[in-house]
């Protein structure tokens, strides 16, 4: 027991020795603090990279744990990998900020004796953005392909 006592104690005083050399270096570094930058100095807005026609690609991927819709898992509590990709073009005109966009978006999935592997949705559609770009109305065409659809990617495991 006395064992215990010792080794609290000698953590104890470990844990304050690290407190102590930390808060004397922070002290030290505030004396030596660099002046603030000027504002005409400061970086400018990060460049964005302008797709063709003056719109703009976006893409994501994502590795996860499980895919769950509603509720239900659709890989059996399994990874599930998933990825997107969208154009959306610039606005049409400055008096009508009006834009299109198309994009998919996939995932694997895990339905047993469906033969489904992926699912694909696909999207197309008109954003209105209004209020600079604080509020849109968005008027667009969502198509999933789930598994048991014909468009949905089947995995044939005994295909030769």
């Amino acid at each position: 027991m006395s064992g215990m006592i010792v080794k609290a104690i000698a953590c104890l005083a470990l844990c304050t020795a690290v407190c102590v050399t930390g808060a004397a270096r922070a002290q030290d570094n505030t004396q030596s603090t660099p002046p603030p930058v000027p504002p005409e100095t400061a970086p400018s807005e990060k460049e964005t990279w302008k797709a063709p026609f003056g719109g703009t690609f976006t893409a994501t991927l994502a590795a996860l744990n499980d895919y769950s819709y509603r509720g239900i898992s659709q890989t059996q509590r399994q990874f599930a990998v998933q990825a997107s990709a969208a154009y959306e073009t610039r606005t049409f005109s400055e008096q009508l900020p009006l834009t299109a966009y198309a994009g998919a978006w996939g995932s694997n999935v895990n339905f047993p004796n469906t033969g489904a592997a992926a699912e694909i949705d696909i999207n197309a559609g008109f954003r209105l953005k209004t209020l600079s770009d604080k509020l849109s109305f968005d008027l667009g065409y969502p198509h999933p392909a789930g598994p048991g659809d014909d468009r949905c990617i089947a995995q044939r495991a005994h295909e030769p």
